[in-house]
């Protein structure tokens, strides 16, 4: 009796199991509650629907919740891979989200917003999300995006917003990958190790996308394998220990902008176990603002910068650092601000063709346990007062450059065609050529001794606003802004010319002549004017004096008036002369001047043709 009461209790919860099993979830016009298992092709109302042939499940305008069962997530797919595609705007609320025993995609033109607790999105084969629209945030453990054993990738314009308050914002062991699209992770939790964008294993990459990642607690970019971020702009914050950027391997930024921030003690802005490589008119940020910090910009196997910006700065440590070589060439641009050496290569420091402005707080600007070499660069290095600002302990060279440091006594080891500045004292060594825009400050000065040359190349410009003196050879082919002339001398005529710039300056010196001609004295007589002894200026124009220029007078007063003579002595002399002239039979009569002799003959010239005319007249008449 009793076996048979048992095998009705067996059939009775077979067939319920049965039942259950057949039985379809609802999901209503608005909101569906329970788990949405997908392993066959299955409808829940108007919003969700699954296609088992394509493993496709679309959600249209879909909010689902599920707060029941808290270790059942509102979307599962047991048996592998799940595309997910999105149609307007849907949401999910649950302790866990969705959740794939294979990897997940998410297409779609729509938007999905997913509220975890436990995760929001797990794929433990890859999470792929492409030109859709996503927000996942988690509460509790855990990623807010997860690839259990894959990877995460971001393309195609999606959007993708993560946060978490108690793990990692997007993780994928095998590696994470964004490419045209805009991503934005934060993590808030105060404790743990929870980066906001993590790869354990792979590469975290990032193409031509805009990406924003924080931690309060880890790194804001892990990656066990390497990092490479290229045409995109990042920004990365890091609050707590280790980095803001980091991976054990190597880290290559190419074009693009990026800046990386680390507030926490022991902790680097950009650290690379391998090597750093920044190319392709990048510009790089990196501060690491706390005072118990290391160094902003960390690369094991060395730092490379070349043809792009970077501005480094550590409040505890360099702001360069690596064990090997420190490299910056082919146009770098480096401002380097560190609490010990701004820049630091144990092995050496190369700098060729580049710009660099190093500041130490403590310690030497630039320094290598090794060897410097600077070449066609421009190199201020400033070191506290007595300290060293560029020092090797094997050797430092520099080759046509212009380099200010603060303070070398012993650092320079070899030098030449260049511009070297201690302090605010410069000095020209062979021929130098300005290797680019550079400017001397005020209350600097630049001597160019006898024997060297200083040219200014066609494209570039050098200011000053200090003090150049030229004893040897400037060469004017660029451009020369000069407000602080020097040398020259100023004459009645012309102004001073600066001995550096070839410019005019200040006011004319009137006591400077060019060219003083004496004028002797001349004795007036009866028919001429006559003149005292005088000198003419044939710079001014002046008149003068004196020999030397002082007694400046006016043309008028260097005249001596005609003599003044006898009148009655003249007009006898005059009539004895005439009387002269009419005893010689011979001599032409005094009948006037020959002006009225020319009258008279033109007078009786034109009776003439009158009197012709009149009888012509006259016989035409007849």
């Amino acid at each position: 009796m009793k076996q048979k009461v048992k095998q009705k209790i067996v059939i009775i919860m077979a067939s319920l199991c049965l039942m259950i099993g057949l039985m379809p979830l609802t999901a209503y016009a608005g909101t569906s509650y329970g788990n949405i298992q997908v392993t066959s092709d299955s409808t829940w109302g108007d919003t969700i629907s699954y296609d088992a042939g394509s493993n496709t499940l679309t959600l249209t305008n879909c909010t689902l919740t599920n707060t029941k069962s808290v270790n059942i997530p509102a979307i599962y797919a047991p048996n592998g891979d799940l595309k997910l595609e999105l149609v307007g705007t849907n949401s999910i609320t649950a302790n866990q989200g969705i959740f794939t025993n294979g990897s997940l995609t998410i297409t779609g033109e729509g938007s999905l917003n997913v509220n975890g607790t436990t995760y929001a999105l797990y794929g433990s084969k890859g999470v792929s999300i492409s030109g859709a629209k996503v927000t996942a945030s988690n509460a509790k453990s855990n990623a807010a995006l997860l690839a259990g054993s894959g990877a995460v990738s971001v393309t195609d314009g999606a959007e993708v917003n993560v946060s978490n308050s108690a793990g990692i914002g997007i993780s994928g062991r095998d590696g994470v990958s964004i490419e045209n699209s805009k991503v934005v992770s934060t993590v808030t939790a105060e404790s743990g190790i929870y980066a906001g964008i993590s790869s354990s294993a792979g590469k975290v990459e990032i193409t031509n996308s805009s990406v924003e990642s924080s931690s309060a607690c880890d790194a804001g970019i892990y990656a066990g394998n390497s990092i490479s971020i290229s045409g995109s702009t990042v920004t990365v914050e890091a609050s707590s220990y280790g980095y803001s950027i980091g991976t054990e391997g190597n880290i290559s930024i190419s074009g693009g902008t990026v800046s990386a921030a680390s507030a926490g003690a022991e902790s680097n802005a950009i650290y690379a176990g391998g090597a750093i490589e920044i190319t392709d008119n990048a510009s790089v940020t990196a501060k690491a603002t706390n005072e118990g910090s290391y160094p902003a910009v960390y690369g094991t196997s060395g730092v490379s910068v070349s043809g792009s910006r970077v501005e480094a700065e550590s409040k505890g440590d360099a702001a360069i650092f690596s064990p090997a070589t420190v490299t910056l060439s082919n146009g770098a641009d480096i401002i380097a601000t560190g609490y010990w050496p701004a820049i630091k290569g144990n092995d050496s420091v190369e700098i060729s063709g580049s710009k660099v402005n190093a500041v130490s707080e403590n310690d030497v600007a630039v320094y290598s346990e090794g060897s410097v070499t600077i070449g066609d660069s421009v190199v201020k290095a400033t070191a506290p007062q007595e300290t060293e600002s560029i020092l090797a302990n094997d050797s430092v060279s520099v080759s046509d450059s212009w380099v200010e440091a603060s303070y070398v006594e012993d650092g320079l080891t070899a030098v030449s065609d260049s511009v070297i500045f201690t302090g605010n004292t410069g000095m020209v060594t062979g021929d130098a050529v300005i290797p680019a825009d550079v400017e001397i400050a005020a209350g600097m000065n630049l001597t160019v001794p006898d024997g060297t040359s200083l040219t200014i190349p066609a494209d570039k410009t050098l200011t000053n606003h200090g003090i150049v003196y030229v004893e040897g050879t400037i060469t004017r082919n660029g451009n020369i802004v000069c407000d602080s002339h020097n040398g020259g001398t100023a004459t009645c005529a012309k102004k001073a010319e600066c001995e550096f710039c070839g410019t005019g300056y200040g006011d004319l010196d009137e006591k400077n002549h060019i060219n003083l001609i004496k004028v002797e004295e001349k004795a007036a007589t009866q028919l001429e004017e006559g003149n005292i002894e005088y000198y003419f200026c044939d710079g001014c124009g002046r008149y003068y004096k004196d020999a030397a220029g002082n007694e400046e007078i006016t043309l008028a007063e260097t005249v001596i008036e005609k003599l003044k003579g006898n009148t009655e002595a003249n007009k006898t002399t005059n009539d004895s002369s005439v009387q002269k002239g009419k005893s010689d039979d011979k001599a032409i009569p005094s009948t006037g001047d020959s002006e009225n002799m020319y009258m008279w003959l033109t007078f009786v010239l034109m009776a003439g043709i009158v009197l012709t005319g009149t009888e012509v007249i006259r016989r035409k008449q007849r």
